[in-house]
C-alpha cells in the first residue's frame, strides 16, 4: 500500500509538472499484488476459522453426549447438591438409628461447619433439570464458538509485533505513543474481563432458575390450570426474566466498551 500511494503521488506530480509519468505497468502490478495478498489472507483466515469451528462442533457434540450420559446416572443426592456418602460417615455396627449416640457420632464427623449453605455435604446448588439443560445448550455453545477463534491466542501477539515494527519503520518513534497507551490500558482491560466473568457466573444462575421454573410449569401444567396459578407463575417467570435481561444488558455494555 505504501508503494501504491507513492506511485499515485508520482503520477500526480508528473501530470501537473509536465515530467515523464511512471510506467502504468508498475501501478497495475502493485494493484494485482495487493489483490493477491488480500485473497490469500481471506483464504487462510477462513480456513483456520473453518478448522476451528469443525473442532468446536465435534467438541460440543462430545460434551453434550457426556453430559447427557452423566445426567441419566445422577442420583437424588447429587441433584439435591450433595456428595456421595463417605465411608467414614457410616455409623458403627450396633448403633441404634436415631439414638443420641448416633447423633453425637454424626456431629463429630460433620463438624461445626456442616450447617450452612452447603446442604448435604455438597455445594448446595444441586443439578436440577434447568441447570443441566442450560449446561448442554449455552455452555457447550460457548465452547463451540471459542474454538473457532482459538488460533487468535497465538496469532494476535505476532500481528501486534509486526504492526508495531511496520509503524516504527514508517512513523519512527511516534508509533510508540499508541503502543504505550495500549500497555497502560492493560490493567483496566484485565479488571473489566474479571468483572465480565463474575457477572457471567451470576447470570448463569439466574438462567438456571428461569429454565427450571419453565420446565416445572410445563411438566405440571395441569395442576397450574386446575388451581388457577397461571398469573402467579407468569409473574415469577417475568421477574426472573427481567433480572436476567438487565444483567445481560449491563454485561453487553461492558463488552462493547472493551471492543470499542
Amino acid at each position: 500500500m505504501k508503494y501504491l500511494i507513492a506511485f499515485a503521488g508520482e503520477a500526480y506530480y508528473a501530470t501537473h509538472n509536465g515530467t515523464p509519468a511512471p510506467s502504468i505497468g508498475r501501478g497495475v502490478g502493485l494493484v494485482i499484488g495487493i489483490t493477491c495478498m488480500q485473497m490469500i489472507q481471506s483464504l487462510t483466515t477462513n480456513h483456520f476459522i473453518y478448522r476451528g469451528m469443525t473442532v468446536g462442533g465435534q467438541a460440543r457434540g462430545a460434551l453434550i453426549a457426556i453430559i447427557f450420559d452423566k445426567a441419566m446416572k445422577l442420583s437424588g443426592r447429587a441433584k439435591a447438591g450433595g456428595k456421595p456418602a463417605d465411608a467414614k460417615m457410616e455409623t458403627p455396627e450396633g448403633m441404634v438409628p436415631g439414638s443420641k449416640e448416633e447423633k453425637k457420632f454424626l456431629k463429630q464427623k460433620l463438624g461445626k461447619g456442616a450447617k450452612g449453605k452447603n446442604g448435604v455435604a455438597g455445594d448446595g446448588e444441586g443439578w436440577s433439570n434447568g441447570r443441566i439443560v442450560n449446561l448442554m445448550s449455552t455452555d457447550t455453545y460457548r465452547v463451540d464458538q471459542a474454538s473457532g477463534m482459538f488460533h487468535m491466542v497465538w496469532t494476535s501477539p505476532i500481528q501486534i509485533m509486526l504492526t508495531l515494527a511496520l509503524l516504527l519503520v514508517n512513523l519512527t518513534y511516534s508509533a510508540l505513543a499508541g503502543f504505550a497507551f495500549i500497555c497502560l490500558c492493560m490493567p483496566l482491560l484485565a479488571k473489566s474481563i474479571k468483572s465480565l466473568m463474575a457477572r457471567r457466573k451470576f447470570i448463569n444462575k439466574i438462567t438456571d432458575q428461569r429454565v427450571s421454573l419453565t420446565q416445572e410449569i410445563i411438566s405440571s401444567v395441569r395442576f397450574v390450570k386446575f388451581f388457577g396459578w397461571e398469573m402467579s407463575f407468569i409473574d415469577r417467570l417475568a421477574e426472573i426474566r427481567t433480572r436476567e435481561i438487565n444483567k445481560i444488558s449491563f454485561l453487553l455494555s461492558i463488552r462493547n466498551g472493551i471492543m470499542a
